[in-house]
């Protein structure tokens, strides 16, 4: 396994290379590729900024650009909400606008993204990060005509899967407002995720940015950040998401690091 600081670099390498791929003439598949790449480069940037550097400004910084790229693809490949190109569950633009506390520029992404599953994307993955999406809107977004089936959703998923899967509970305790059992459930929900990114980090097959992620949970980190703007504290620190990066979170994002094009 690499050093985190070769893993670091090799990621500031790959992300100046995607800025130069970019361009508004290549085809859909083409600028969805590249913006997937670019944003676990983006990633790898924030958390070595973190964990090399001390430098959480840092860490804000490249999420911001990661979650304004999220934007940018999704206004020209999701322009039309009706034949949307980009899946709901691509959501690390999301997360990144939720936990860098981009309230305006997280609801544009709510707006854009997906009502309907994109092959080659599953049925559960869809469904939970409709619930997800859903979630957020009822929060961030004022009152409208939209409505969401959570119970019915949550079935399907069940139904899917043979199980409910874990990251149901935790969402039923943030649509109940439930302190004691969103504690519970984040903890249970956060161990299993943590487990799972443990295991693709020691597999054969591992990307390259494991080497870093697997310090920091980014879905963890904008589940924590919203369950606080729902007055839902945890109050127990955990292993993997630093109390430096909870505890600081800006009012706003500058210098950014270069989008892939100005949304």
């Amino acid at each position: 396994m690499p050093t985190i600081d070769a893993i670091y670099k090799n990621a500031e390498t790959e992300y100046n290379r995607y800025l130069q791929e970019y361009n508004g003439t290549l085809s859909k598949s083409q600028k969805l590729a590249i913006y997937k790449k670019s944003a676990e480069s983006l990633k790898v940037l924030a958390y070595g900024e973190f964990l090399i550097n001390g430098n959480v400004d840092g860490f804000y910084n490249y999420l911001y650009t990661l979650a304004k790229n999220h934007l940018s693809i999704l206004r020209d490949l999701n322009d039309n909400i009706a034949d949307p190109y980009v899946s709901a569950s691509n959501l690390d633009g999301i997360y990144s606008a939720i936990i860098c506390n981009e309230t305006s520029l997280l609801c544009e992404l709510l707006q854009r993204s997906s009502t309907k599953i994109i092959a080659p994307e599953y049925d559960d993955e869809f469904l939970i990060a409709s619930q997800l999406i859903h979630i957020l809107k009822a929060h961030y977004i004022p009152p409208s005509d939209f409505q969401f089936d959570y119970e019915s959703s949550f079935s399907a998923v069940e139904d899917y899967l043979g199980e409910e899967p874990l990251i149901t509970p935790l969402f039923k305790s943030i649509l109940d407002k439930d302190q004691k059992k969103y504690a519970e459930s984040f903890v249970n929900w956060h161990s299993e995720v943590c487990t799972n990114v443990s295991e693709k980090q020691s597999a054969s097959s591992a990307e390259y940015s494991f080497g870093v992620t697997r310090y920091i949970h980014l879905q963890g980190l904008a589940l924590l950040a919203f369950g606080r703007a729902m007055g839902l504290i945890l109050e127990d620190e955990f292993e993997l998401i630093p109390q430096m990066i909870l505890s600081s979170t800006p009012d706003r994002v500058v210098n950014a690091a270069p989008f892939l094009c100005e949304p």
